[in-house]
């Protein structure tokens, strides 16, 4: 979680060379994590660059959670945007499985999703 917390502030933006040897700027910056869990950290990274010729930004929205010495990551997005609604809602069913989890219990067999 220490490392991953870093990332915003070590990595907070920069520049990327593809295969193709083109320039993209890549930026971190921290999201905000449902109260879930005994810690968590949450992640937005986005890519600039191109698709089909045209300018596209990749977003990637990442939660991670740990309960005791078990931990879950979420993550979510694409080139029409982050998945930060469902990330969240990610991270919040999946703390609570893996908590019946870890308690002995079977959880739901299926979790309840967006609307």
């Amino acid at each position: 979680m220490d490392w991953l917390k870093s990332l915003p502030v070590a990595c907070d933006e920069f520049t990327a060379t593809d295969s193709a040897k083109k320039k993209r700027t890549v930026q971190v910056i921290e999201e905000s994590v449902p109260e879930v869990g005994d810690a968590r950290q949450g992640l937005r990274l986005t890519v600039d660059g191109t698709a089909a010729g045209d300018p596209a930004t990749l977003t990637l929205d990442l939660a991670a959670v740990r309960v005791g010495d078990s931990a879950l990551t979420v993550t979510g997005g694409g080139l029409d945007g982050g998945a930060r609604d469902s990330v969240r809602q990610g991270a919040s069913d999946g703390t609570e499985r893996l908590q019946d989890v870890l308690a002995g219990r079977t959880p739901a067999p299926t979790p309840e999703t967006l609307d």
